[in-house]
Order: structure tokens, then C-alpha cells, then sequence
């Protein structure tokens, strides 16, 4: 932070129960260092930190963005692989700038490392090296989640030892990629894989190049055009792709999972075909952790400035006249802080999924890979939906207690919202997703009933093992103390999975006995019983993952805080599930449910006093959020009056003026 001697948010500063720089160094751990390093390197770019008050054209716009990945680019050769890669950090420079950088170095570049072989290893090394620059191409114009109907084809030619790639008609064109509308020269294209029997193996990844690294010219045979302006992510460009019989080298197939020899035999190099799948679903998974993640990243950017913000803007009391901030209306903190919980659970959970990632190519045993390619799957595939979903309703809330001022774009409100609100439609449809997650849990169901046990490497699902006994659980709580006990709360959570599992796993056997098609079983099962059985298990998961974290510090502080933060965040997402507990019996009677309704408030005006050094604990620096509200002095009213002064053209004559005149005089003669 910077000076702070004479911040209004002192008066709640002082008030804390705990250091948060001590906080600070817990959650960072190692990587404080790494960091300081990026912040260092960032200072020397000041491309990447400046912004316009002025909206600029959406050709300057992708302009700049551009510009921001080259300067990307040149801050990863400086640092650790590890470190720059790091969408978390990337993400501070700008959404659509670390857009940009994540899909060409952690889709792109991860996609060959997992899915490539060591022939492919030269398109890695010139993608670290900003030689070339790559994006994901899967989704279709018209095939978005349902890729088994996907019709771009890469059919192999045995005399010439080429795939040909081919988009059949613009239903099947290749869409939404970023970076590719103006810039990127390879893709990851996914497409069905053809043998010279006319065979179709299904989709296969291939590695693409498709314009000049030099002048950024498409090949003959691809058609490359810029989607257009979006809602959201406007300095992004992302680009629609099309293929007219376009060749590239057998070499090119990615070919971990399969192979195809010179003489057109498709060959597996993955045996079990369990294992094939696991690895397949590997990069998906990555990608949904780490849009989550970024929502997360943007939460953290929206909660400090909505904190900061309303922890100096004042109400006036009507009974004495005096004036205090919003933050002590009971109204405002009930949004607020369980906001900053979804952003502490989020930061330390996320930092966790991301880390298992490069787990997969390290390990040997295929029952162990299996599982962990599974059970990953099902935690991103609700991971993303359900984060998506909070964190979007969270800045509502946030941009609606900031007032109308956060309207201004020096805020950073609007383009931090503009940026979260469509993040619910990347990767998959949301609804398709917590679908997927559930039939993961659903086929452990029949385990369960037997009185096997369950057992996956991220334990996520290994309570299971005791659903019989968890269902028999009653609230006995007789306090508030013992109910925001984490433990207290985590078995209520897992209460919730298993019995929502329990009703899902039913209902489907019920509908089974009048639909014969899979299919729509599922999708009739979706609204009440698939997506809250996905929503429990991963809150299930992200509490269970965070209490496990925070056990680890050893200042008593610290923790205590780190406990509460955690319990209203369970507790709060516990609120929106009440009436399952009544319907599965496990509570009677109203002291439930106001239980919860009394827990939540205690915990908001318990945190009260210490909210402003939570978000000190995980702000970034000044120079980056760059949010007049948000600033770390809680000068606010002093920055909007300079930078509203000081803005180009403020005070200046509109120059159609005339034209009003004219107006008017025109007016006059009617």
C-alpha cells in the first residue's frame, strides 16, 4: 500500500484484530517473492498500467491489447515459466489482456505439452519464446457443448502423408477463438479425425498454423475474420475460422492419446480406454479451473473497491444527525461480506485446483490417473458454473453499493462486471456442466448402497463412503458458537450432497420406468436435482479444501479470522438450500432456519471491524487496481474531483454547438 497516515480507512484499520500483513505473507507463502519480481518487471512497462479516461475506438482498443501481450511476452523471457504463466497474475494487467496471454500460452501451450509428444516440443519452445502466437479452437458455430456432432474434418491423405482439413459450411466454422481475429498464428483445432476408409476415430487435437508469423497474412485455403464488437471483452479479438481443404502434416496430429502411421492405420497409444478418456477430459478441466479462477481474480479487483468505497462514503443518522459510513448498515454488509468470503475461499482453493494440474503428466499409475482425470472433471465442471454464477450476482451487489458514481469508467467497476458477466457462457453451458459433474456422482450412488467404499485422490467425494450414516444426521446445534463451528458446517454440507444424491439418484430410476432415452432422463432431472447436487459438492469440496488450508497457520489471530470468513461463507451458501434440510428431515421446526438468518448477520457485523484489513490482505497494489474508489488511501472524493478536472476536453466547448443553435432557431420558426 502506499502512505496511509492520513486514510479514512484508518478508523476501521486500527480496529483489526489481526496483522494483515501477517495474513498477507500466509496467503502468498513462497510466491511473495515471485511476485514482487512480476510487480517489478510490470513498473517497466508502462504500456501495460496506462488507461484511458477516454473510450478508445475498438481498432485502438485491440491495438493496445496487442501491444500489452507483446510487453506479456517480453516480462515471461525475463522471469520463471512457472511464474509468468500464472493466469492469476497476468490477470492483474487487464481482463482482456490476460485473456489474450491465457489463451496463448496456458490453452495453447498446455494443450501441446499434454497432448503432444516429443516431436511437438518445438512448438512449445517458440510459443515461450513469443515466436508464434496460439489460441483453442473447439467450439462451432453451431456445435458449442455438443462436440459429437462437431463437423470440421481432418481426413488423412496416405499418398501425401497430410491431413486435409476442411469446414464443410459456416454452421461448422470454427468460432470465438481469442487472439485469433487479428493476430494468432497457430491454433489447437480439434477436429473429426477421418481415415482413408472413410472411418471416423472421433475428435482429435491438431496443432495448426494459420498465418505468416511475419506478416500475419492467413494461408491460402483458410478464411480468418474478426467476430465483432461483444458486450464484454472488447479489446479482445476473437475470430471465426474456416478451412477449404487445408493441409498440414501428419506430424502435426497431437498424438499422445493416438497416432496414424504412413500408411493410414490409426493406432491408440493409450490401451485403456478409461485412461484415454481421463486424459481427454484433462484439458477441458484445465481450462473450466482456470476461467474460474480468473472470476475469482476479478472478484478480488471488485470486492476492494467496493469495500474501500463504502467504508468512506457516509449516511446521515436521522435520530442525532450523525454521519457514518454505509458500511455499518446491516443492509450493505450483508452483501458485502460474504462477498469477501467467496473471494478469500475462491483465492486459496482455486490457488490449490491449479496446482493439481501438473500433476497429470507425472504420473505413472493408470488407476490413479483415471480417478484424478475423473474426479478433476467433476470438480470443474461445478467449479466454473457455480463460481460463474456467485461471483456474477456478488458484483452486482457491489457495482449497486457503490452508487452511481461506480458508473464511471475510472471506477473499473463496469469493465470488471463487463468481463465476469459472460465468463458464464465460456467452456460449455453451464446447466450442460453441473449435468456433467452429477453423473459423476451418480454412478458412485449404486458403490454406496452396496457399502463399498469410495475412495479418489483429491478426496472429494470419499465421505461418501459414510452417506448412510450422514443421512441420519439431526441439527443439534444448540448455540450460534457451535454452529459456526467448520466442522459443524461441513457436515451439514455434506448432509446436503448425500441426500440431494440420494433424491437425484431416485428420480432418475422413477423416470427411467416411462423415458427409455438417456438423454432426456438427464435433462428432466437437471432443474431441481442436478444443479443443486453439483452446487453442494463443490461447496462441500471448497469448504472442506479451505478449512484443511487454514489449519496451517500457527497465528492464533489469523486464524480466528481466516474461521469466520470461512464460516459465513458457509453458512451463507447454506441459507439459499434451507428448504432441502426440512424436506430430507433433517431439521424441524423454525430454529433452523432463523438459526442460519441470526448466524449470517452475527458474522457480517462481527467482521465489520475488520473488513477493511481483509481486503488490505488480498488488494492489489494501487498502481494496478487503478480505481479512483478503490485507491488504498480512501481519498475518493479528492481523486474524483482531480481526475473529472483534469480529463482532456472536460472544460472544453462541445464542437457541435452550432448545430444546437441551429436547432433552436429552427424550432422557433415552427
Amino acid at each position: 500500500m502506499n502512505n496511509t497516515t492520513n486514510s479514512p480507512l484508518n478508523q476501521y484499520r486500527e480496529k483489526a484484530s489481526f496483522d494483515w500483513r501477517a495474513l498477507r505473507t500466509f496467503l502468498q507463502s513462497d510466491d511473495d517473492p515471485q511476485q514482487n519480481r512480476f510487480y517489478d518487471e510490470l513498473r517497466k512497462h508502462p504500456t501495460l498500467l496506462s488507461k484511458s479516461s477516454i473510450t478508445p475506438s475498438q481498432e485502438d482498443l485491440k491495438r493496445m491489447a496487442s501491444k500489452h501481450l507483446l510487453d506479456l511476452i517480453d516480462i515471461r523471457k525475463k522471469l520463471t515459466r512457472e511464474m509468468s504463466a500464472s493466469g492469476a497474475k497476468v490477470n492483474v494487467t487487464g481482463p482482456s489482456s490476460s485473456m489474450r496471454h491465457g489463451q496463448s500460452f496456458d490453452l495453447f501451450a498446455s494443450s501441446v505439452a499434454k497432448l503432444g509428444t516429443e516431436r511437438h516440443q518445438e512448438f512449445c519452445r517458440k510459443g515461450d519464446a513469443g515466436e508464434i502466437i496460439g489460441t483453442f479452437a473447439l467450439t462451432e458455430v453451431g456445435h458449442g457443448t455438443n462436440t459429437k456432432s462437431m463437423q470440421t474434418t481432418a481426413t488423412y491423405d496416405r499418398d501425401t502423408k497430410e491431413f486435409i482439413i476442411h469446414t464443410p459450411n459456416f454452421y461448422s466454422a470454427k468460432c470465438w477463438m481469442g487472439n485469433l481475429g487479428k493476430k494468432a498464428t497457430h491454433i489447437i483445432l480439434y477436429a473429426q479425425l477421418i481415415m482413408p476408409d472413410n472411418k471416423n476415430h472421433g475428435l482429435h487435437a491438431f496443432v495448426v498454423n494459420v498465418r505468416n508469423p511475419l506478416t500475419l497474412l492467413p494461408y491460402p485455403g483458410i478464411s480468418i475474420t474478426d467476430i465483432g464488437e461483444k458486450i464484454g471483452l472488447k479489446q479482445l479479438d476473437n475470430g471465426l475460422i474456416m478451412f477449404n481443404k487445408y493441409r498440414i502434416p501428419k506430424e502435426n496430429l497431437l498424438n499422445r492419446l493416438a497416432d496414424v502411421n504412413d500408411d493410414g492405420v490409426y493406432i491408440s497409444t493409450v490401451v485403456n480406454p478409461k485412461l484415454q478418456f481421463a486424459n481427454s477430459l484433462s484439458m477441458l478441466s484445465t481450462a473450466r479451473v482456470n476461467i474460474a479462477g480468473f472470476c475469482t481474480e476479478y472478484m478480488r479487483y471488485g470486492i476492494t473497491i467496493a469495500i474501500r468505497n463504502a467504508s468512506v462514503v457516509k449516511q446521515r443518522l436521522p435520530e442525532n444527525g450523525r454521519d457514518l459510513p454505509i458500511l455499518e448498515n446491516p443492509a450493505h454488509q450483508i452483501r458485502l461480506t460474504p462477498c469477501l468470503a467467496l473471494a478469500y475461499v475462491g483465492h486459496v482453493v482455486f490457488g490449490y485446483l491449479a496446482a493439481i494440474q501438473s500433476q497429470f503428466t507425472s504420473i505413472t499409475d493408470e488407476d490413479v490417473l483415471i480417478n484424478l482425470g475423473n474426479e478433476y472433471h467433476a470438480l470443474s465442471s461445478a467449479a466454473k458454473p457455480v463460481s460463474s454464477w456467485l461471483i456474477r450476482d456478488f458484483m452486482k451487489d457491489c457495482k449497486e453499493i457503490c452508487g452511481s458514481h461506480v458508473y464511471l469508467t475510472i471506477s473499473e467497476m463496469e469493465e470488471i462486471y463487463g468481463e465476469v458477466e459472460p465468463s458464464s457462457n465460456y467452456e460449455g453451458d453451464n446447466y450442460v456442466l453441473t449435468q456433467q459433474c452429477a453423473n459423476f456422482l451418480l454412478k458412485l450412488w449404486p458403490i454406496v448402497m452396496r457399502g463399498g467404499r469410495i475412495d479418489f485422490p483429491l478426496s472429494s467425494v470419499n465421505f461418501l463412503s459414510n452417506a448412510k450414516e450422514i443421512l441420519k444426521c439431526k441439527f443439534t446445534a444448540n448455540n450460534t458458537a457451535d454452529f459456526v463451528q467448520p466442522e459443524n458446517i461441513l457436515t451439514c454440507f455434506q448432509w446436503l450432497t448425500c441426500y440431494l444424491l440420494k433424491e437425484t439418484f431416485e428420480k432418475q430410476q422413477l423416470l427411467g420406468k416411462s423415458e427409455t432415452n438417456p438423454f432426456w432422463i438427464k435433462n428432466n432431472s437437471q432443474v431441481y436435482y442436478c444443479r443443486a447436487l453439483a452446487t453442494a459438492y463443490i461447496l462441500t469440496f471448497y469448504i472442506d479444501r479451505f478449512r484443511q488450508i487454514i489449519s496451517n497457520t500457527a497465528d492464533i489471530a489469523t486464524k480466528t479470522v481466516l474461521i469466520k470468513l470461512l464460516s459465513l461463507y458457509g453458512v451463507w451458501n447454506l441459507h439459499n438450500y434451507v428448504h432441502y434440510f426440512y424436506q430430507g428431515g433433517f431439521a424441524i421446526g423454525a430454529e433452523f432456519g432463523h438459526m442460519i438468518e441470526n448466524v449470517i448477520l452475527k458474522l457480517c457485523m462481527d467482521l465489520k471491524d475488520d473488513i477493511v484489513a481483509l481486503v488490505d490482505a488480498i488488494a492489489p497494489p494501487d498502481f494496478l487496481l487503478n480505481s479512483v474508489f478503490g485507491h488504498s488511501d480512501g481519498h475518493i472524493y479528492e481523486r474524483l474531483e482531480s481526475t473529472i478536472t483534469h480529463t482532456p476536453e472536460t472544460f472544453s466547448k462541445a464542437k457541435w454547438r452550432g448545430d444546437v443553435s441551429e436547432w433552436k432557431y429552427q424550432l422557433s420558426k415552427l
